[in-house]
């Protein structure tokens, strides 16, 4: 929103639209070659072994981009939460900066994740569920609370929403590159692959999830 302003809705869109070309991708893939390797093995049986090994390396480098930045974003949410509303009003004092506490909540997250990964794939899938549950639970609250906190000053809310291009062009794209991370999941679900029954159930879950996304 920052960098995009208005255009933000334009930009759920186009990364939707983005988006929808990818999964429907990986979604034909899974059917036709459900595997746990997912995209690695894709690219290893099209293109080698050489190809197959980098384009490994490669996701598991995203990978890890992409745990850290959920883990610092819910860093920074469990600190408003708690440190900003909650402890507050109780009345319990707090030391250490908001980027320590943030780095801190990050850490502790990642070392509990891990350790549930290493415990077995049985605890992992059920974390997975109730962690996925937990995640739309979120996204239904922000929707409500938006709606609260917009419907309290119709003026004002409706303001956000004057010139469209007010950012530009690059706003437009910068917004898209940043808010893109919100769409991943396709290679997570196609790597699912060897544990489902039925192949059409990742490629109809990969599309219908996508969905889910854009329109929340």
């Amino acid at each position: 929103i920052e960098v995009a302003g208005s255009a933000i809705l334009l930009v759920i869109i186009l990364n939707g639209l983005l988006a929808l070309s990818t999964s429907i991708c990986y979604a034909k893939l899974s059917e036709a070659m459900p595997d746990v390797g997912g995209g690695q093995q894709w690219i290893r049986k099209g293109m080698g072994s050489f190809w197959g090994h980098t384009t490994g390396w490669v996701s598991w480098l995203a990978h890890s981009v992409a745990c850290g930045i959920y883990a610092i974003s819910l860093g920074f949410y469990v600190y408003q939460f708690l440190f900003v509303y909650v402890l507050p009003k109780l009345e319990i004092q707090i030391w250490g900066s908001e980027q320590f506490w943030e780095k801190i909540i990050a850490v502790l997250t990642i070392l509990l994740l891990s350790a549930v990964n290493y415990i077995g794939v049985k605890s992992t899938s059920r974390i997975n569920k109730y962690g996925a549950i937990g995640a739309l639970g979120v996204l239904i609250a922000f929707v409500v609370l938006g709606f609260w906190t917009a419907g309290a000053d119709i003026t004002a809310s409706k303001a956000n929403f004057d010139g469209l291009f007010s950012r530009g062009i690059s706003g437009l794209l910068a917004g898209m590159g940043l808010f893109y991370l919100a769409f991943q999941g396709s290679e997570v679900a196609a790597q699912s692959g060897e544990e489902v029954k039925n192949s059409k159930d990742i490629s109809r879950g990969i599309i219908i999830g996508l969905f889910v996304i854009i329109v929340m």
